[in-house]
């Protein structure tokens, strides 16, 4: 609203710091921590990967308002701002009805140690903090999201790759990105986390989703202007599920690791700040490389990305070995519990 008001260059600036505040630094980590805890960790894959696919519906209902209210307003400068207005106002009305619809921690803390007082836990201290910032468990888990974010931010560059590259016509090359970003993004997600529940792992998804990609793209770099319609259809419409169905699997790995549900957010805060950074230098990065070296420079652009997910299917599996080493560690355990109660 303050941005309607004084749309100067240095507000936009305030603008979008205020956005990386509220939005990565309070609103993310939170509404990860309410996911999470919507579910048990037998379910953690179905309720992050549902959770994708409604941020995606969400996005389609917020982007057609907004696009009904800029053309009712004829567009220009005044269907914009129109249109940030009512942005946010609807940003306001749910902030009031997540305000009453989503229970109370402290009300629900209070009543946990109302009944239960010895099992209340302590407040987060630094030491906890520090805990956090030093453990496998967080860089693994930004990672993994690294890995499958910088995989969506490259998909963004297919629809000039393909006109550009391969000679296809803008109209196909676009109505295809329609149906990679909205038809893939609501399959994979759920898929994804039906997969995760499925083998109870994260990692073991994450991983094949990472080679698949890897070895789909080294196909897709290698295709001529030849390529049939067909072909490029299915590899694009292949590559972008895989993508989505990481993206419905990343966030279950925190389960996976045993992070405890009072460390979810301020774990996922640190994760996300790795795991988002592409953000911060993917897109210019590959603007360069495209101006400079024209063709090759998405040639650039794909070996790189090979890179980040082969770094990807890495993650997942030292997380996978983790999970092993604690697994055999617990087993041990209970075995030695069972001698000794046996030899008593």
């Amino acid at each position: 609203m303050v941005f309607v008001a004084y749309p100067t260059f240095t507000s936009a600036i305030a603008l979008w710091v205020g956005f990386g505040v509220s939005s990565l630094v309070m609103n993310y980590p939170a509404h990860i921590k309410i996911v999470r805890s919507l579910a048990d960790d037998k379910h953690q894959g179905k309720i992050f990967g549902f959770n994708e696919t409604f941020v995606g519906l969400a996005n389609i209902v917020f982007g057609a308002i907004q696009m009904f209210v800029f053309t009712y307003f004829a567009g220009g400068l005044l269907g914009i701002k129109a249109s940030i207005i009512v942005v946010s106002l609807l940003s306001l009305i749910f902030a009031v009805l997540v305000w009453f619809v989503i229970d109370n921690p402290d009300e629900n803390k209070e009543k946990a140690e109302e009944k239960a007082p010895k099992e209340s836990l302590p407040k987060m201290t630094g030491a906890d903090y520090l805990n956090i910032v030093k453990s496998p468990a967080t860089w693994l888990i930004g990672l993994s999201i690294y890995a499958m974010y910088s995989a969506i931010a490259t998909l963004s560059y297919f629809t000039p790759y393909f006109t550009e590259v391969l000679g296809v016509t803008v109209t196909f090359s676009g109505a295809l990105a329609i149906l990679r970003l909205y038809g893939m993004s609501l399959i994979g997600a759920p898929l994804g986390g039906f997969l995760t529940d499925r083998v109870q792992s994260a990692s073991k998804v994450l991983l094949v989703v990472n080679i698949t990609i890897v070895i789909l793209l080294l196909i897709l770099m290698n295709l001529g202007a030849s390529t049939s319609v067909g072909t490029l259809i299915v590899l694009t419409l292949a590559i972008s599920l895989a993508v989505y169905i990481g993206r419905g699997s990343y966030y279950a790995v925190i389960s996976e690791m045993n992070v405890p549900k009072r460390y979810t957010a301020s774990t996922i805060g640190i994760a996300a700040a790795l795991g988002f950074s592409p953000d911060l230098f993917q897109f210019v990065l590959f603007g360069h490389w495209i101006d400079k070296y024209q063709a090759e420079g998405y040639n650039n652009m794909f070996i790189y990305q090979i890179v980040i997910c082969g770094l990807g299917a890495l993650t997942a599996l030292v997380v996978l070995k983790i999970k092993n080493k604690k697994q055999k560690t617990r087993s041990k355990g209970i075995e030695r519990r069972v001698e000794q109660r046996t030899e008593q």
